[in-house]
């Protein structure tokens, strides 16, 4: 859990330095077990084989919410590391400015 919190700190930190006026990191682990029963009948017996599955599945990344400028960004990964959570925390902003850009709106 330690580690996680020193991550997190590098996307909040980077958001900081990019004038966020709120920023917020979630990291994530997601775990999933599914059990299943599929029935199957045995030819020329009769009986019916009840065949088991056994699936096991887990996921982990990240999250980084921003506004900047009155608006909101959102980036995520599923690479947890400092550089990746720095540049996913940058990306919100720089997606943004050149929406901005383009749109012409003057508030941005």
């Amino acid at each position: 859990m330690r580690r996680s919190k020193k991550l997190g700190a590098v996307a909040l930190a980077e958001a900081k330095k990019l004038k966020a006026t709120y920023a917020d990191v979630r990291i994530v682990r997601i775990g999933d077990q599914r059990i299943g029963l599929r029935l199957s009948p045995e030819r020329g017996t009769g009986k019916t084989l009840a065949v088991p599955n056994v699936t096991e599945d887990s996921s982990f990344g990240f999250g980084v919410r921003v506004i900047v400028n009155g608006a909101w960004g959102f980036a995520s990964s599923p690479i947890v590391t400092p550089e990746d959570m720095t540049m996913k925390a940058s990306r919100p902003r720089s997606g943004r400015s050149q929406a901005c850009q383009k749109s012409g709106v003057r508030d941005c």
